[in-house]
Parts: C-alpha cells; structure tokens; sequence
C-alpha cells in the first residue's frame, strides 16, 4: 500500500511555533506530527510513502533523511518553488501511483484512533474512485451525502453558498471531512487542472461522474492538531 502524506502546508493557525518550523516538525511529546503520521501510515500496511515539502522545505528534507524504518520507503515531493494546494500536491504525486492500486492520502496533523484498513476495505467492496473519511462534528464546511453515502455536493453554511452536483429526492446528510481519504488513481485522470488548487472542489464537481463515497468514523477519536488548543488534548489522547 502506497500513500501521499499532506504536509507542505504553512500552519499559520499554529503561529508563533511555525515561525521557525514546518508544521510537520511541531512535537507532541518527545515525537513530531510528521512521525506520529508515518508510524500511523505503517501500522496499517503502508510501505510506500512521498511526502510534499514547502515551508522550511530544507529543514523538512534533512529530518525525513534522518528518518531510518527499515519498512518504510519515503519519496519527496517538492513544492519549494510553489505551494500546490491539496489538489495540486496529489496530482504532481501521480506518478507515484502509476502501480494503479488506490492508495491514501493523509494530512500531516491528523491524530486518531481510526482503522485505516476499515477505510480501505470499505473502498474495495464499493468500487469506489474515491473515498473521503468524514463525521458527524460542527463547522462551517460540510459535504453532503445520499443515504448510500454518496458524494452529492457541498455547502458552506457561513456564506449560505450550496453546490449539490448529484440531485437526488433523498434525504442530504451534512458531513465534516476529516483529512483523511482513499483514491483510486484513475481519479487523477480525470482532473483537467494544473498548478495550484484545493481537491474538495473537484470530487464536487465530478462526483456525478463517477463513485465518491463517504465513510463515517462518527465516535472515533480524531483531533485536527493544526490549532494550538488541539495540541495539548493531543498530550492527554497520548496519555490515554
């Protein structure tokens, strides 16, 4: 199993500690988000991991060298130049994925309990081209579902913006995504965008092309450790 870890992005929400770091290099612990993320990737079967690397892009590279699992193989994808956005760091990774097997795509500072091998089963028994790990958890930014669990559109309850590409008659289940996902590489085939820009929007605007399903980890510990409040209950799930 192959897998993408998301993890070029600037952390601001994470300011002053990114100011002299990469998000990725914050600790919990006496271990860094990037660790917690490799080692969660390799117990469930990842052995193939490219990481993309912006923001303190040299001191992101010297400390995945220093890296030694011996079952473990780490690719760099490098975004020094340009910072690709979600969408654009998964589709300049393509060639990563050119064994046609669905692989992961994992953000740096997502922290859980979640069976990663759940998800990918889940993915297999539905033919899916795309699986997105969400739950039921406030926000503002929701995906929304049929009652197969299927991709139907997108909405922004702050601004009221709606955009449901698949209609349907049944009732829409608002789900938040949590930084976690399954793709098929197909997929990226069918992205006609270059340079720059988000991947939520494409499975939006394509998921009435092809199966984009949604799994629910409701009840599952997840924590998203891109805010300084999160760090510190990521201190107490350790613990636990």
């Amino acid at each position: 199993m192959k897998a993408l870890l998301l993890a070029a992005g600037l952390g601001t929400r994470l300011r002053p500690l990114t100011d002299s770091k990469p998000k990725a290099l914050v600790k919990i612990g006496e271990k860094t988000l990037l660790e917690y993320a490799l080692e969660k990737l390799m117990e469930n079967g990842v052995a193939d991991v490219i990481i993309n690397v912006h923001h303190y892009s040299d001191m992101m590279k010297d400390f995945i060298h220093s890296l030694h699992y011996s079952s473990l193989h780490i690719e760099i994808s490098d975004e020094s130049e340009q910072l690709l956005d979600s969408g654009g760091g998964i589709k300049k990774c393509a060639w990563f994925f050119g064994d046609g097997q669905p692989f992961f795509v994992y953000n740096v500072d997502v922290f859980t309990d979640l069976n990663l091998r759940e998800i990918l089963q889940y993915h297999l028994d539905r033919k899916a081209m795309v699986t997105l790990a969400v739950s039921h958890r406030v926000t503002f930014r929701y995906l929304l579902f049929d009652s197969h669990s299927r991709l139907q559109g997108w909405e922004n309850e702050k601004t009221g913006e709606v955009i449901q590409t698949r209609k349907s008659c049944e009732k829409i289940e608002k789900m938040a995504f949590s930084g976690i996902q399954i793709i098929s590489p197909a997929f990226l085939s069918m992205i006609d965008k270059e340079g720059s820009f988000p991947i939520i929007p494409e499975y939006v605007s394509l998921c009435d092309q092809c199966a984009i399903y949604g799994y629910d980890h409701t009840g599952i510990r997840w924590l998203d450790l891109g805010k300084p409040e999160t760090l510190k209950e990521g201190e107490l799930f350790l613990k636990r």
